[in-house]
């Protein structure tokens, strides 16, 4: 995407990443804490999808085993298991913000 030379379509993903992740995120720990499985997968996958959307490949990967865990009914993760996909999410987030300054400081 920053290859893609629109300043304002990168501005605007990264503002939906960043309102939206947490969101997604808080929807998969009240999933796990409930031990829901189809409602687990749903919400790794939403969460998953909008990472790949920015390249969290580390998120995605982490995501991915969680999402197909829950689609064979096998999920054992707990809730605190968030708190790492946090620190990821975090970290995501941080990496963009700088590389998108970066990019309109090159401009």
């Amino acid at each position: 995407m920053l290859g893609l030379g629109d300043g304002a379509f990168l501005d605007r993903v990264l503002d939906l990443y960043r309102a939206q992740g947490p969101v997604a995120l808080a929807t998969l720990r009240a999933a796990l804490a409930a031990s829901d499985q189809p409602a687990i997968a749903r919400a790794a996958h939403s969460l998953g999808s909008m990472s790949a959307n920015v390249g969290a490949r580390a998120l995605v990967a982490r995501l991915r085993v969680i999402e197909a865990a829950a689609r064979d009914a096998a999920c054992t993760e707990r809730a605190d298991a968030c708190d790492a996909l946090d620190s990821l999410l975090a970290a995501t987030i941080r990496g963009l913000e700088g590389r998108t300054r970066s990019r309109a400081a090159a401009a």
